[in-house]
């Protein structure tokens, strides 16, 4: 039951960002650096801070992580902010905070609060930072973190965008989600415990135990206590400008989360935007792609005009038309048009030639050109998915390319990817029994992709 429910987790969270500010990074390497910003006892909390290396004291962007505020990691940032980030010359510092169970939420809103006071104090030394333009943005919990952040953190930011966050504590999180009860198993509270992760999650979602696990305090008893943690009861008029972006068949958190926050800053005057992707689940999986691109393009240029001001608007208008473009990519990869993704591709980067492509995104290219017949015009997008991988992905973009190496040839290649994707601990017994087969065919001279097998792959593997 674990690994149907890791993919089905996976698969919902794949879906997959003033005249006197400083001038636009043109050549200028946009470098990472890992920073400690806190430590309790033996525990290291960090930061990594993407920025041109210059001297230039730049605007801030911080980046809150999802994950029900039990898992996730200050790498996961989304390849649209990094290039915004990049091409409009801001600072991104991306915040790590100590995990549920093991905490609670009152020590996680520690750690948001004194991972700004550094960025504040030490940020213009360390990396120069101009704190007084600083935007904040998350995703789900990260996205509740980034409301929080907007009546927590002193002097306030200048401006949020959260995605499908939530900003209630009461409403969310508090009572059984019947969605969960019978989209997928009930699980036990020993295997949650022992298990830990997406499955401990489901059961307090399952059992509407959430809230009370992950803040100590219970939604029935200890309301008062539980409001000061929760936005939508302590919007003033001095909280910032606020973008929110949700889909509306939202199962995890619900779009209701969105549009009552929304009533809240309205009622006290907030400038404030709200964005409804209709269709779109949790992290918009299943909207149409076009008004996905409409929101993600919407939500930089909030960023970009909060931060510099909406007479350089067009500055990042090459970026946004660029992402949009590689978005019909991507899309047309999946469908098997091989051809005009590739154009869309190349018409992205001629559009912003900064533009930023994950090595995920090389590799939705890469395995569905193999599959569809076009591994040769598709193999430099399979090497530069090898080149822009990280260290934990490299097994995945070496199996896909693996597949093309094969298909055009390169059995010696092909069986040295497929070795690597092996080693890497990344597949499950099914998808390693496959490949190893494909490994000895290849050894013996013969050809396993038969175009029944490539047919059948047409499907998220590996």
């Amino acid at each position: 039951m674990r690994s149907r429910l890791c993919l089905v987790t996976l698969l919902a969270l794949v879906v997959a960002f003033a005249t006197s500010a400083p001038a636009v990074a043109q050549d200028t390497a946009f470098v990472r650096k890992t920073f400690t910003y806190k430590i309790v006892g033996e525990t290291k909390i960090e930061a990594d801070v993407y920025r041109a290396n210059d001297e230039i004291a730049r605007p801030v962007v911080v980046w809150i992580h999802g994950g029900a505020l039990m898992w996730g990691s200050r790498r996961d940032v989304p390849l649209r902010l990094l290039n915004l980030c990049q091409v409009a010359g801001f600072v991104l510092v991306s915040i790590d905070y100590r995990l549920a169970p093991e905490v609670m939420l009152p020590a996680i809103i520690d750690d948001l609060e004194d991972a700004f006071a550094w960025i504040r104090e030490e940020g213009p030394t360390l990396f120069h930072a101009d704190p007084d333009k600083l935007v904040v943005t998350g995703g789900s919990a990260g996205g509740y973190l980034t409301m929080a952040s907007g009546y927590r953190i002193r002097p306030r930011p200048t401006a949020l965008v959260a995605y499908w966050g939530f900003g209630a504590l009461d409403t969310f999180g508090a009572e059984p989600s019947e969605y969960l009860r019978t989209s997928a198993p009930l699980v036990s509270e020993e295997e949650a415990y022992r298990e830990g992760g997406y499955l401990l999650w489901l059961y307090l979602r399952q059992t509407g135990l959430a809230v009370k696990v992950l803040t100590g305090f219970d939604p029935k008893t200890q309301l008062e206590e539980l409001d000061t943690y929760a936005p939508i009861k302590n919007v003033t008029p001095e909280y910032p400008p606020t973008l929110l972006v949700h889909g509306t068949q939202d199962t995890d958190v619900p779009c209701d989360e969105s549009v009552a926050m929304a009533e809240q800053l309205a009622q006290h005057g907030i400038a404030h935007e709200l964005i409804l992707v209709p269709e779109g689940g949790h992290g918009l999986k299943g909207a149409n792609q076009h008004l996905i691109t409409n929101a993600h393009n919407r939500a930089l240029a909030f960023i970009h005009q909060h931060l510099v001001g909406e007479v350089r608007a067009k500055e990042v208008e090459p970026l946004l038309a660029a992402l949009a473009r590689l978005d019909v990519g991507i899309s047309l990869a999946g469908q098997g048009e091989i051809a005009e993704a590739i154009k869309a591709y190349a018409g992205a980067r001629a559009l912003e030639p900064r533009l930023r492509i994950t090595d995920w995104t090389w590799r939705i290219l890469c395995w569905n050109g193999s599959l569809w017949g076009s591994a040769a015009e598709v193999m430099s997008a399979c090497e530069e998915a090898v080149e822009a991988a990280r260290p934990d992905q490299i097994g995945w973009m070496r199996g896909a390319r693996g597949l093309a190496r094969a298909l055009t040839g390169d059995q010696e290649g092909a069986i040295n990817d497929f070795k690597c994707f092996l080693s890497a601990g990344i597949a499950n017994a099914s998808q390693r029994t496959q490949v190893q087969g494909w490994v000895a065919a290849l050894r013996a001279g013969e050809n396993p992709f038969t175009p029944d097998l490539l047919k059948s792959l047409r499907n998220p593997f590996p």
